[in-house]
């Protein structure tokens, strides 16, 4: 799977990040679809296979906010790491350092 984001979208913390790989997840496993890429936008996430659009998760749903080209997770629930490597891939996608190593 690919992640990509658009130019300018960027976060500052590990718990966004966190949260967005709890959002693909669910994603995958509510759709029961394989997703072949993950587009990251101000507003939405986009999940694509072979170019079809499989669905978007829109960020107000999910408890992000988008705020002078930062996203930030805002909501209640504490976030649960359920892939560490999804999770390196966005802290390296977000240029974040990465406190596996």
């Amino acid at each position: 799977m690919t992640i990509t984001k658009t130019q300018g979208v960027q976060t500052s913390n590990h718990l966004t990040c966190t949260w967005i790989q709890e959002v693909i997840i669910d994603f995958k496993e509510n759709v029961k679809c394989p997703v072949g890429k993950v587009v990251i936008d101000a507003e939405k996430m986009t999940f694509y296979k072979f170019g079809l659009v499989m669905g978007v998760a829109r960020h107000s749903t999910a408890g992000m906010v988008y705020s002078n080209g930062n996203l930030s997770y805002a909501g209640t629930e504490t976030p649960v790491m359920k892939d560490k490597s999804l999770c390196i891939e966005l802290f390296n996608l977000f240029n974040l350092n990465n406190p596996f190593g």
